[in-house]
């Protein structure tokens, strides 16, 4: 690998700017560095990077010394550091309560599917709507009321949702009283999601709408005597019957409390001088997701692979002279929350799309897909498909760099289910930036506490750097490259 670097730095300095041979030593991409930069963010004292938290600041700093140390100037609002105000919620006491007082608290008894807040106790009327069909619904007023419906997919119950919506309906509990076993598993699947941290921006409309809205509980068979004081078994006679109408109207006191703090988020950015005005983004974002309570997410793949790879290329170009094009070299915050930090680069009212060549993302490097395992070296690059030139120039760099190539298997931007709108890049992409993520795929430890720092493969992690830098090196060799800007119609996630 030395060799390689070294032939490539003196082609670098010799052929293309002119200069006497670079040290090799200074510039290699060293395997001590990286271990050590993923084990720092890794770190107990990082706590996980979550968003707007204390960990996110030391992380924050310490990459900002890192930038300083490769002599990159200060391109944030405040040194090397972008901060934005931003909003946390999430879900405080909820639970719904019977009418003789039994308390059914969330993901234990029930499990509230909607991010709907009611964070002072209400008293509402409880129906029961049969099937949910629309025969069923004829049966009954459900105006203003929460309605308990019968179903046997307790996970695909948007039609009934939508038709007591319709209704004007106060909300929905669904109840699967052929398999009890189903309420188990979306208990189980669905606690983290419904119940994590979210962020918004501090001037969204987000969180303005304080009224009550349409309210989805899913309930155990065991619950159902106790909200309606009959057995599921007469109920389901009652379907039968078409007479669900008789079902006695019972009440259900709810609360769906809504957590809110003022927080901020911090973008670290730094700058290596060309002699235009246009610049390549090089990113990666270095937040991650806390902790459960018990242990810390490290992230090491996800994103501190990224990170370290990002401030190896700082620290690889930062001894080039007479750049063509400004290297800004941007940490985001925020990305595993909705890419906040990546969403207030581009909406800032001093950042100008038309003056940004590319931008260049690295996200989860340092690991090797179950469909890599024993293949030869590799590296996901997804974003080039729209773009004839770009998609000339990997290809040509693909050609230069034989221990380690490009796989296309996910390169397709306009798939809005896929990998590629799943990332930061993906902000750049919709103000018509040609953006690119760098990515080694999914494993078993992806969000998960044991995503730790001994698992990364380090001399793969070497050579997909030195394939990176080489895409960034031969941009700027090329004196005409110049790329199409695309119309992409926003997507709303």
């Amino acid at each position: 690998m030395k060799q390689i670097l070294i032939f490539f730095l003196v082609a670098l300095s010799t052929q293309v700017y002119g200069q006497a041979v670079l040290d090799a030593e200074r510039f290699s991409i060293d395997k001590n560095e990286l271990k050590q930069t993923i084990k720092v963010l890794a770190s107990d004292s990082m706590e996980g990077r979550l968003t707007g938290t204390l960990g996110q600041m030391k992380a924050a700093r310490y990459i900002a010394g890192e930038f300083a140390k490769y002599g990159l100037s200060e391109a944030g609002d405040n040194g090397y550091f972008d901060d934005f105000k931003l909003v946390q919620y999430y879900r405080g006491e909820t639970y719904l309560k019977t009418a003789r007082n039994r308390k059914l608290d969330d993901f234990q008894e029930t499990a509230c599917m909607s991010r709907e807040p009611i964070d002072e106790e209400t008293e509402l009327e409880l129906v029961f709507g049969g099937n949910g069909t629309l025969e069923d619904l004829e049966q009954i007023n459900v105006k203003n009321r929460m309605v308990l419906v019968f179903t046997k997919n307790l996970r695909s119950a948007y039609h009934i949702k939508a038709a007591l919506e319709k209704r004007k309906a106060a909300g929905l509990i669904l109840a699967n009283p052929y398999n009890d076993k189903q309420f188990e598993s979306i208990r189980r699947t669905f606690k983290n999601f419904m119940t994590r941290k979210r962020y918004t921006f501090a001037d969204s409309e987000q969180l303005e709408n304080n009224s009550i809205g349409f309210v989805e509980f899913i309930i155990p068979n065991m619950q159902i005597r106790h909200l309606m004081k009959m057995s599921a078994r007469d109920l389901n006679q009652l379907i039968e019957t078409k007479a669900i109408a008789d079902c006695p109207v019972n009440t259900v006191r709810v609360k769906c409390e809504r957590i809110v703090n003022r927080t901020t988020g911090r973008n670290v950015i730094g700058m290596l001088k060309g002699t235009s005005d246009t610049s390549i983004y090089i990113m990666a974002h270095y937040d991650h997701l806390g902790t459960d309570g018990r242990f810390y997410f490290r992230g090491s793949d996800d994103n501190a692979s990224g990170v370290a790879s990002m401030l190896e290329l700082a620290k690889l170009f930062s001894g080039i002279p007479d750049l063509k094009y400004n290297l800004i070299f941007l940490a985001t915050t925020g990305e595993e929350v909705g890419e906040l930090g990546a969403k207030y680069q581009v909406k800032r009212a001093d950042f100008e799309p038309g003056k940004v060549l590319i931008n260049l993302n690295i996200d989860m490097v340092g690991r090797i897909d179950s469909q890599h395992i024993g293949k030869k070296a590799y590296l996901y690059s997804l974003g080039t498909d729209t773009q004839p030139k770009l998609a000339a120039l990997f290809e040509k760099v693909d050609q230069r760099v034989p221990e380690c190539s490009f796989d296309y298997t996910f390169n397709n931007s306009h798939d809005l289910t896929g990998y590629y709108m799943r990332s930061d890049q993906y902000q750049f992409y919709e103000k018509g930036i040609p953006a690119v993520m760098f990515f080694s795929g999914l494993h078993k430890d992806y969000h998960k506490p044991t995503d730790t720092p001994e698992k990364i493969n380090y001399p793969l992690l070497q050579n997909r750097i030195f394939l990176i830098g080489q895409v960034i090196l031969t941009l700027q060799r090329n004196e005409s490259f110049s790329l199409e800007r695309e119309q992409v119609q926003a997507t709303h996630r």
